[in-house]
């Protein structure tokens, strides 16, 4: 990476109906709902006072409406780059994880843990999807020398993007969260990423022992009182 300097702002979308139906969305065209428009504008509220340079989103229509809302205090227009579009999933889009555990549950499995392994009808390789992020991540950095920007994406984006500046594996793919509307910190200098913040979602949920038995209800551990 090139001895560019910068603070990159990297959030994740607001929630749609399908993330609250826990549908696989990948390049589905899916507009913000209700909920996910408050998640935003508690994230600009947050923002707000930040003097951003420049902010970057995908094209879909989740990602640009945040984007949108997070530049209103700003007066500016986010900048649409297509390197930053979701992971297309191919047929598995429209699916719930449950669906797909039930129907290809030996692909499915497999693609938990590895998912640059497993073969989807339509979908796209996570190494494309690596190439695609960091050619449009190295190119902002380098408009951006010595700023700080903001940069809108979906899950399988940032994981994407944080993972290839962390140089580990694409099979930890889903062992980074990035749950919605969530805000990640990068600082560069020096020519080296530095991951700051990662899945902080503080801006609207600052109650950790609700974060904690969120975190706990996923994982199936009790938290009564243990001996």
């Amino acid at each position: 990476m090139r001895q560019s300097k910068a603070i990159i702002l990297l959030a994740r979308h607001g929630e749609t109906l399908w993330n609250e139906m826990r549908l696989i969305q990948g390049r589905t065209d899916v507009a913000l709902s209700d909920a996910g428009r408050e998640q935003a504008r508690a994230l600009l509220t947050a923002l707000a006072p930040i003097p951003l340079a420049s902010i970057y989103c995908s094209p879909l229509m989740r990602a640009r409406e945040t984007a949108e809302i997070l530049g209103m205090p700003h007066k500016m227009t986010p900048m649409i780059d297509e390197g930053f579009v979701e992971v297309n999933f191919g047929e598995w889009e429209g699916k719930t994880h449950s669906e797909l555990r039930n129907k290809f549950p030996d692909r499915y499995e497999k693609w938990l843990i590895d998912p640059g392994q497993v073969y989807v009808p339509g979908a796209e390789r996570l190494s494309d999807v690596q190439s695609r992020v960091m050619h449009s991540f190295q190119r902002i950095i380098e408009e951006n020398d010595g700023k700080v920007l903001a940069v809108v994406g979906h899950g399988g984006v940032n994981r994407t993007l944080l993972l290839s500046l962390l140089q580990a594996n694409l099979a930890s793919f889903w062992r980074l969260r990035q749950d919605i509307a969530c805000l990640n910190l990068i600082e560069l200098s020096d020519g080296m990423p530095k991951i700051n913040l990662v899945n902080s979602t503080a801006h609207f949920k600052t109650d950790y022992w609700q974060l904690l038995k969120e975190a706990a209800d996923r994982a199936h551990i009790s938290l009564e009182k243990q001996c």
